[in-house]
């Protein structure tokens, strides 16, 4: 998946940036901007883009419906570009709903090589994602064949049996040990746990990253039990982007309503008051992935247009730095700046964020940063709007935040008329250091000495769900 382009594209989620592995990143840090698409219009990263549509023509023809069976249905008649845009999410519940971390990888297995075959027949192409809180199936196909599609994706959503579990056990394993070898993957695994973890030590979202021993631990049943409990209509929201009529999704559903659909209760996130450094070590790494996360306002909250400009500001004066987001169906996100490098680079990424955030927190921008930051964040996201694909996945979160198309508009305008002094009041509160947590994934040896000088480091291993293996005080004189 590709970094989004504009920052309440970043707060809202849409299209969180494809982490490459260790042996495809770059030499250097990546620029800000990602490299357009063939034939995008994409402003340059160092100018502001020309003023884009208004407001109140960004989405058009777009409707959200809750059937009967509780099923959400967003469908967005574009005129035909020659693909369907197809997306189903299934919340996975957390862990006070009795979740399985790894249940959802499992099913993710599964459903791929059940489905993968059939769809491929009618030329289309699938994938299907376990997330933090859910699992998402995305299907792109020719306009021609999406009702045929579809009537596959229906067919081949019910609940796996033991037996079939049991034969895709051994390609669950293997995507998860992948996962966990993966510095990106790892590095937001444990700032997700560290912002969100709870006294209990459940993670309020269900599918953290499980470590294998977990997944191999898992019974067949009791996994399609809970798969059982989890493929049903007041559990999935289907998006649909091409001209599909309206008749054929009145009749496509999955599963059988539950008599009462389990309430989602948003996670209390843990009280902070210091900065927070973690270091997944991997041993022998020669790159690094480092992030520098926080809490984000929920997308309905008036502030979230200012935090989308104060981070589209900091993230533009940090050279390669990219969009982090993780957002969630209660509607909380957790947003920040990543980037991969050799472990030198990822541990001077680290300290110029911070440094900068620290800056922006206590003088207002200049007018042309602040025209730049405002013009980022209320026009850049329509350039997601230019494929089928990219459409489906703004309008996938804005459904999952429970955004309307009329309060994302309203969300672009306020971005459009903030001012700096708005801006500085919500970096104070998002870019100070108590509010922050960072999290690198390399080789613990080369990176631990030189971040001491932030703060205590916390050395994790990625085995035995991220367990402490060290602590090492601050330094702040180095060594």
């Amino acid at each position: 998946m590709r970094a989004a382009l504009g920052a309440l594209a970043l707060l809202l989620g849409c299209a969180p940036a494809r982490v490459p592995s260790e042996a495809e990143a770059p030499a250097r840090p990546r620029t800000t901007a990602s490299a357009p698409e063939a034939g995008s219009t994409a402003p340059s990263a160092l100018e502001p883009p020309e003023r884009g549509p208004s407001p109140e023509r960004t989405l058009t023809d777009v409707t959200t419906t809750r059937r009967a069976d509780g099923l959400l249905v967003t469908r967005w008649v574009r005129p035909d570009p020659g693909v369907t845009a197809i997306a189903l999410e299934f919340d996975a519940g957390r862990a006070e709903e009795g979740a399985l971390r790894g249940a959802s990888p499992w099913l993710a297995e599964t459903l791929v090589a059940r489905l993968t075959p059939a769809l491929g027949a009618h030329g289309a192409t699938l994938s299907v994602e376990p997330t933090l809180d859910g699992l998402t199936l995305r299907v792109d196909v020719s306009s021609e064949r999406s009702a045929a599609a579809l009537t596959v994706l229906e067919g081949g959503l019910a609940p796996p049996t033991p037996p079939e579990l049991t034969r895709t056990r051994a390609a669950a394993l293997a995507r998860e040990t992948r996962a966990l070898a993966g510095l990106g993957a790892t590095a937001r695994a444990a700032a997700l746990r560290e912002l969100f973890e709870l006294p209990t030590s459940r993670h309020p979202h269900a599918d953290a990253l499980a470590d294998p021993s977990r997944l191999r631990a898992l019974d067949a049943r009791e996994v399609a039990r809970w798969c059982a409990a989890r493929l049903r209509p007041e559990r999935a929201r289907l998006t649909v982007v091409g001209d599909v009529p309206s008749s054929t999704l009145e009749r496509w559903t999955v599963g059988a309503a539950a008599p009462v659909a389990a309430p989602h209760v948003a996670p209390a996130p843990l009280a902070r008051t210091k900065l927070t450094v973690l270091v997944v070590d991997q041993p022998g790494a020669t790159m690094a992935h480092a992030l520098v996360a926080g809490l984000a306002p929920s997308a309905t909250d008036p502030r979230a247009p200012l935090v989308a400009v104060a981070w589209t500001a900091l993230g533009s004066q940090v050279p390669g730095a990219r969009a982090f987001v993780e957002p969630f169906a209660d509607g909380s996100s957790v947003v920040g700046l990543e980037a991969q490098a050799a472990p030198a680079a990822a541990v001077d990424f680290v300290s110029a964020v911070l440094g900068r955030a620290v800056e922006l927190s206590s003088r207002t921008l200049d007018e042309r940063s602040l025209q730049l930051a405002r013009a980022r964040a209320s026009d850049d996201v329509l350039f997601e709007l230019e494929t089928p694909s990219r459409s489906r996945e703004l309008l996938v979160t804005l459904t999952r935040l429970g955004v309307s198309p009329e309060g994302f508009d309203r969300m672009r305008e306020t971005a459009r008329e903030t001012s700096a002094r708005a801006v500085l009041t919500a970096m104070r509160s998002a870019g100070q250091p108590s509010a922050l947590v960072v999290s690198v994934a390399g080789d613990a040896a080369r990176l631990t000495p030189a971040l001491r000088r932030h703060a205590e480091v916390l050395v994790l291993t990625a085995e035995r769900d991220f367990a402490i293996v060290a602590r090492l005080g601050h330094a702040p004189a180095g060594f």
